[in-house]
């Protein structure tokens, strides 16, 4: 997974959707099992495989767009339930932006756009509470205002990669 995670921006996209078809196949039984390292990068392999499928479905042409971006919408719930028994915030977090972008960018008419950036104004609004009252300071926190407040003003991916990589 941490290969996967290291090298996810130099992979085709048809060895992404097949990368997203394996993570599919994994059932949540099977991650209890793992090794408690393997079940924490999960999700973070996850988040990044979404959030390169989102970024590159934005860029791309119609056919090729609708290909990634019907893989993240399978990909997102996968994300949602293997976060459900092993919470922590940034993960919470994680799944909630990336859930506003892909409603962001497939929006396919005015009031799902409308509904999305106001979603995202509500994150990026939360975002900004926890980094107040954090006693500590929150990388993905930050990170994730980054990118909330470049979509909301550009309307597009940004150019940084801000990839988790533990």
């Amino acid at each position: 997974m941490h290969f996967i995670v290291d090298f996810m921006t130099h992979f085709s996209n048809k060895q992404l959707l097949t990368i997203g078809d394996g993570l599919l196949r994994i059932e949540k039984h099977e991650v209890i099992s793992l090794a408690s390292r393997y079940i924490n990068k999960l999700p973070h392999t996850l988040n990044n495989l979404i959030d390169t499928l989102i970024d590159r479905g934005v860029y791309s042409e119609e056919e090729i767009r609708e290909q990634l971006f019907a893989k993240v919408k399978l990909l997102l719930p996968k994300l949602a339930e293997l976060i459900e028994d092993r919470y922590f915030l940034e993960n919470e977090l994680l799944y909630r932006y990336q859930t506003n972008r892909y409603s962001y960018y497939s929006a396919e008419s005015t009031n799902e756009l409308a509904s999305a950036k106001n979603q995202l104004t509500m994150l990026l609004d939360d975002l900004k509470q926890i980094q107040q009252i954090s006693v500590v300071q929150n990388n993905y926190v930050e990170q994730l205002i980054k990118s909330v407040e470049n979509l909301l003003e550009s309307h597009l991916p940004s150019k940084e990669i801000f990839y988790i990589i533990d």
